[in-house]
């Protein structure tokens, strides 16, 4: 695969790669934001049928109940501003769908995976140990891992994004591995 090739794949995981970092995430997804626009302003007439019909259902699916909740919000602002905020990922995720053919969506499945089972990794070396791989100790006796002492959500993405790291070891056909990669998950998660 030529560097080309690999852009598409690079940007969809760096969002993953770069979520431990608060709002450096925000651009590989402004990066995906402004290719998913021109994507709907080229394709215009077409876009959302052609890869991306399924994807925009997924997304209705996602975000109406958002836009219900803000009816009858506590803090009607934040609820509106929070789902105006997330059509943001339509375009995102139709480029996405759009984008990366099967060979490039396989190796955004096995280094996304490969990522959830390193901060997994990361989580019980720290809770073996008191410090993560990256220096940071224990946040208040809780595992924080690579997202630090501040930002308390490991067992939270972990949980979330484990069927990435699950998938990519059922894929690789070995049953040593996706058993590991289970007892890897399911640990962490749980403590």
């Amino acid at each position: 695969m030529n560097a080309k090739a690999l852009f598409a794949p690079a940007v969809v995981v760096g969002v993953l790669a770069l979520l431990p970092l608060a709002r450096l995430v925000e651009l590989p997804v402004l990066v995906m934001l402004v290719a998913g626009l021109h994507l709907l302003w080229r394709h215009r007439e077409r876009a959302l049928f052609v890869g991306g019909g399924l994807t925009a259902a997924l997304f209705a699916a996602y975000w109406s109940p958002a836009l219900l909740a803000g009816v009858d919000a506590v803090n009607p602002a934040k609820s509106w501003a929070t789902t105006l905020a997330v059509v943001r990922f339509l375009p995102m995720a139709l480029w996405i769908a759009w984008a990366l053919d099967e060979e490039q969506r396989t190796l955004v499945l096995y280094a996304s995976g490969a990522i959830v089972a390193f901060w997994a990794a990361d989580a019980l070396f720290q809770a073996a140990v008191g410090f993560n791989l990256l220096g940071m100790p224990l946040s208040d006796e809780r595992l924080n891992g690579v997202f630090g002492t501040t930002n308390i959500k490991l067992g939270h993405v972990l949980a979330v994004l484990s069927p990435l790291a699950i998938e990519a070891g059922r894929r690789s056909g070995r049953r040593w591995l996706l058993a590991g990669v289970y007892g890897l998950l399911l640990a962490a998660i749980i403590l």
